[in-house]
C-alpha cells in the first residue's frame, strides 16, 4: 500500500508532480507527497459552458487596445485586493459587468 503524508528527503525540498507516480508539496514546514491522481474531467454541459464562457471573456481581453488594458490595470491598483487589470477584467466579463 502506498502511503500518503510526511517523510524525509534528506535535506532536499521537493514541490509539484515527478513523473505519474508523486506529488510533492510543503504543508506546514513539513514535506509531504501524495500519489499522483489523474483530475477528474465531467466535461458536463454546464463545464462546457463555463469553459465556453471563459474562453470569450479572454479573447475579448485580447481583443482590447493597449490603452484600454493599461485603463484596467491603473483600476486595479486602487483596489483593495490585489489584482491585475487581466483578473479585474475577466471578473467583470464573467459577473456581465462588461
Amino acid at each position: 500500500m502506498v502511503r500518503r503524508g510526511a517523510f524525509s528527503l534528506h535535506s532536499i525540498s521537493a514541490r509539484g508532480q515527478i513523473g505519474k507516480e508523486w506529488i510533492y508539496y510543503v504543508r506546514n514546514g513539513i514535506q509531504r507527497r501524495k500519489p499522483y491522481k489523474v483530475p477528474a474531467n465531467p466535461q458536463s454541459e454546464s463545464q462546457q459552458a463555463n469553459r465556453a464562457l471563459f474562453e470569450s471573456a479572454v479573447s475579448s481581453w485580447q481583443g482590447l487596445s493597449q490603452q484600454t488594458k493599461d485603463s484596467y490595470n491603473v483600476l486595479a491598483s486602487r483596489l483593495t485586493k490585489r489584482m491585475s487589470g487581466y483578473n479585474l477584467y475577466l471578473r467583470k466579463f464573467l459577473l456581465d459587468e462588461v
